[in-house]
């Protein structure tokens, strides 16, 4: 039984030609943030706090969320600056972003 099938599924699995495929372009944004400065460990690396507001699932009351990324850093940011960061390639273990425009420097 299991063999009749076989052989009634295969014609028609045969009759069907193959379709060529188009190319698929995906363009993804890159993730574009802002924040603060608080730490440079390195020549090249700032850490940069990003806020947002977040609405807490229980009490409902909007609540800050602070998130510390390593960035990529050529231009230069000093501690206090407000920079935006942009998503890029793998850097190392932990720099998945890299600082795209100096915002406002910090007064000194």
């Amino acid at each position: 039984m299991l063999a009749a099938r076989r052989a009634a599924a295969a014609p028609r699995a045969a009759a069907a030609a193959p379709r060529a495929r188009a190319a698929l372009v995906v363009v993804a944004a890159a993730q574009v943030l802002q924040g603060t400065v608080v730490s440079v460990p390195g020549a090249r690396t700032a850490v940069v706090a990003v806020e947002r507001l977040v609405v807490h699932p229980v009490y409902q009351k909007r609540v800050r969320d602070t998130k510390r990324f390593a960035c990529h850093d050529l231009l230069g940011a000093g501690l206090g600056d407000v920079v935006r960061v942009t998503g890029c390639k793998p850097m190392s273990k932990t720099k998945r972003f890299a600082v795209s425009e100096i915002v406002r420097v910090a007064d000194k």
